[in-house]
């Protein structure tokens, strides 16, 4: 979540909270069975599990360093020719994704 990692677990209690980009595990029994980078979005638990809502979510293995890290200098490139406050708040979560997924792959 936004505020910190949480776990969910069968039977949980409601809530919704903010997601931030990073890595979501999902376990089989006490195994992790599957890895996913999400961009960030929000997460919506119930006592029959936890849905999220994100723009951009791979499998962890998806992920390529080269494809990022062209991505990252497209986006620090869109940063430095930015006309106003849009475009560079735009080019500046590009660029925190971009290495929230570097983060993830490493």
């Amino acid at each position: 979540g936004a505020e910190g990692d949480f776990g969910v677990l069968s039977g949980h209690a409601p809530f919704i909270s903010e997601v931030r980009p990073g890595v979501i595990d999902v376990y089989q029994t006490d195994k992790v069975d599957e890895r996913i980078f999400v961009a960030g979005g929000f997460a919506e638990v119930n006592e029959r599990g936890c849905t999220v809502l994100s723009v951009e979510a791979y499998p962890l293995e998806d992920l390529d360093r080269d494809d990022v890290q062209e991505r990252l200098k497209a986006a620090e490139e869109d940063l430095a020719d930015a006309d106003d406050d849009q475009e560079r708040g735009a080019a500046e979560s590009e660029i925190a994704l971009c290495n929230a997924m570097l983060e993830a792959i490493a």
